[in-house]
């Protein structure tokens, strides 16, 4: 009778995990819709999220000490937002993760998608791990607030908006390989899969944005016939 050399893949801990996202992404991603690291994921994504909140802090502060006001108020301001964004980040991120999984789940099975909401959310919690990378280059705008003046400021905000975008993309990539994976559809149809709610999303936010600006023009138009009268 032949043996079976067969075993189970051996079980890899969170930095091998989090290494191979970034060495192996394929692999890696495919290992966490088949093991379902649904806990480890979404711990991971409150942390990453938490950690970009807090290392917002200084350009968030700073642009807010900028700004002209007598008063004093707009620090004020600032420290309270900041506040807000620290307590409410890992609540956000539960939501982030949760909902967008559901949404990329239920795009998925659109284009015939196989997979499970427990492997979309391993996967796509894993798959977010770059923007951790974003942090470190939050410190060159601290140091450019506080040793450079303004300008030197703005000039380090510019590279870290530029960072963070390339992280973003990094991420997003890393996205469309999990819904990818996660449902065992082409990279066509999971490039689909991530642009149809994010594209959709953007539609509601224009027309609310267009209905506002119309209702606020019709209530000033209004306003001036009335006055005209």
């Amino acid at each position: 009778m032949p043996i079976d050399v067969s075993a189970e893949p051996e079980k890899k801990g969170l930095f091998e995990l989090l290494y191979g996202v970034i060495s192996k992404p394929t692999e890696t991603l495919r290992y966490t819709v088949e093991k379902k690291p649904v806990a480890q994921a979404i711990l991971l994504f409150v942390a990453m999220m938490w950690v970009v909140a807090i290392a917002g802090i200084p350009s968030t502060y700073y642009q807010f000490r900028l700004m002209p006001d007598p008063t004093g108020e707009s620090a004020f301001i600032a420290r309270v937002l900041i506040i807000i964004s620290i307590v409410a980040a890992p609540f956000l991120a539960v939501l982030n993760l949760t909902i967008f999984s559901a949404i990329y789940h239920g795009v998925a099975k659109l284009f015939k998608g196989e997979g499970t909401y427990g492997s979309m959310v391993s996967s796509i919690g894993f798959a977010s791990f770059p923007r951790l990378f974003e942090t470190p280059f939050s410190l060159l705008v601290l140091f450019g607030g506080r040793l450079g003046g303004s300008g030197i400021f703005f000039a380090m905000l510019g590279l870290y908006s530029l960072a963070s975008l390339a992280f973003r993309i990094w991420s997003i990539f890393l996205k469309v390989i999990a819904i990818r994976e996660s449902h065992n559809i082409s990279t066509g149809k999971a490039t689909l899969s991530y642009i149809i709610p994010w594209a959709a999303l953007w539609l509601i936010l224009v027309a609310l944005i267009f209905f506002i600006i119309m209702f606020v023009g019709i209530v000033a138009s209004s306003a001036g016939g009335g006055n005209l009268g």
